[in-house]
């Protein structure tokens, strides 16, 4: 039985994955912030780090802080922990907005990560929905907020459960591994469909799956998901 130690369990994308984890028989211990010292004295077959900052508008006010919060956090995992395996939980931003501080910090984690052990694997994820969301771009248009995107901006939107059960069934892999959907769906075709009034941005952003798998779902199933919401008020 793999032993894997999961950084951010509580969080959005970690709950999900210590569900599938736990789900595919691993022998899962889940890490929080109170934890954090107790169990860096264990080994580990897998450290997986799933706690870096999601909240992008704030890192653009924070800079620092949210480089402090990702690469810094890497580095203490990488550097203090012991494992044989890394696994790092990262975002498309890395890629496709490094002129963003959000992604451009991703990306130094990432790179911190490849550089130190070639048995790593990085997961960049697309955009999520499902269970617990309660931020980002489709949490804002389902709600009518003001986005500080363009409505025309396109996302891999993939649902966090289906995201998770794929990221168990890759640990094998090395290298980077991109898991979201296999095309682009944008915010103004999510308004437009459900006839909400969003007052959107200026920024234009485009996020797609590089290389996706056969069995990546299509960005739209992201409706099905705002329907039932709206269907829950």
């Amino acid at each position: 039985m793999t032993k894997v130690a999961l950084l951010g369990y509580r969080g959005f994308v970690g709950s999900a994955l210590y569900e599938a984890l736990n789900e595919a028989g691993h022998n899962v211990t889940g890490v929080s912030r109170d934890s954090f010292e107790e169990h860096k004295v264990g080994h580990y077959d897998i450290l997986i780090n799933s706690a870096m900052p999601s909240q992008r508008f704030w890192s653009l006010n924070n800079p620092v802080l949210d480089f402090q919060a990702t690469a810094g956090l890497t580095a203490d995992l990488i550097y203090a922990w012991q494992w044989d395996k890394f696994v790092q939980i990262s975002t498309v931003s890395a890629r496709c907005q490094l002129d963003h501080p959000y992604g451009l910090n991703k990306h130094s984690a990432e790179t911190l990560v490849l550089d130190h052990s070639s048995s790593s694997l990085v997961i960049r994820l697309g955009n999520l929905f499902g269970r617990g969301l309660d931020k980002g771009p489709v949490f804002d248009v389902m709600n009518g907020n003001r986005l500080f995107v363009h409505g025309d901006s396109q996302y891999n939107f993939i649902d966090v459960q289906q995201a998770a059960t794929l990221i168990v069934g890759k640990l094998d892999k090395t290298g980077i591994v991109e898991v979201g959907a296999r095309d682009q769906i944008s915010l103004r075709q999510i308004a437009d469909h459900f006839q909400i009034d969003v007052e959107f941005g200026d920024r234009t952003e485009s996020q797609h799956t590089e290389n996706p798998d056969e069995d990546y779902p299509e960005a739209s199933r992201v409706l099905e998901f705002v329907a039932k919401q709206r269907e829950m008020r």
